[in-house]
């Protein structure tokens, strides 16, 4: 709903720095690329992005593009593994722990959260938490004031049966990645963790056995 747009302008409403009414831009901020740039990936998509428009009613913006039918797998299926598995995450940052533990959780683990080494510590020793112990255990590289891969090894110290995984940043690239795992993390995962990785690292994790 809203002021909707005149047919005269409809159409020149992608072009780049083009807007409708002037006036919207002084009130609300804008440059007029946003729906430019919008038909453009639409495009790059194969596909298209169209407006239609009622003055003093409101306006509709549709896209569509041709998508591949998908295989069939559920994630729960790519991680079947991972069902009734206890998982315990370790990052400071809760919208990180938020999305790992939704993650995780869909593809059937048990998953406790902590937001540093010492929360960690009291549940990989049975106290803050309903598990008995911990199949998996994913702790970020930067833990704020804490060093996650000092962290990583108390960790897998602690409970050499636990499989760690480190949870690195996208900055750590290339050998500066394999250089920030410690030797006592059985692998790790570049952030924001992305869910076919996550899938193949699990199923390799789950397949073999712990080589520390």
């Amino acid at each position: 709903t809203g002021a909707g747009i005149p047919p005269e302008k409809l159409q020149k409403l992608f072009l780049p720095f083009t807007q409708a009414d002037s006036s919207v831009s002084r009130k609300y901020g804008g440059t007029g690329l946003g729906l430019s740039i919008c038909r453009g990936i639409a495009q790059l998509f194969e596909g298209t992005l169209e407006a239609a428009s009622t003055p003093g009613e409101g306006s509709e913006f549709r896209f569509a593009y041709p998508l591949r039918a998908a295989s069939g797998k559920s994630p729960a299926a790519a991680a079947a593994k991972l069902r009734d598995r206890n998982v315990l995450v370790v990052d400071v940052n809760p919208t990180a722990r938020e999305v790992l533990e939704r993650l995780l959780t869909t593809r059937g683990a048990r998953v406790e959260i902590a937001a540093n080494g010492a929360q960690a510590m009291r549940k990989l020793r049975g106290r803050d938490t309903t598990v008995a112990r911990f199949d998996i255990v994913m702790v970020a590289a930067a833990l704020g004031d804490e060093d996650g891969s000092a962290v990583a090894r108390t960790l897998a110290d602690a409970d050499p049966a636990a499989q760690v995984l480190m949870l690195l940043t996208a900055a750590g690239a290339g050998s500066v990645v394999r250089d920030a795992v410690p030797a006592a993390a059985a692998g790790y995962l570049r952030k924001p963790v992305l869910e076919p990785e996550l899938d193949r690292e699990l199923k390799r994790l789950l397949d073999e056995p712990a080589c520390r």
